[in-house]
């Protein structure tokens, strides 16, 4: 029993920081899309530092996900009485 109560808790708390990063990500990416100093970067060497990271939150909030699911929906074992 509190073994399910465990998982339940952290398949809730990974789905939770999952989300969040995943958004916060986004919300840097689309922030640094419009920035002047990002374009000027971008012209000099191909990719920012700003844009690595932002795309690093995406997959780590995409992994906690989907880590948050399979815990959420783990098989729940019943034990046989004898």
């Amino acid at each position: 029993m509190a073994r399910n109560q465990i998982s339940l808790f952290i398949g809730i708390v990974l789905l939770a920081v999952g989300l969040a990063a995943a958004f916060y990500g986004v919300y840097n990416y689309i922030n640094l899309q419009n920035s002047v100093a990002n374009k000027v970067g971008k012209f000099l060497a191909g990719t920012t530092e700003g844009e690595k990271q932002a795309v690093i939150y995406i997959a780590a909030g995409g992994v906690a996900v989907i880590l948050g699911i399979i815990f959420l929906s783990g098989k729940k074992k019943r034990r046989r009485r004898r």
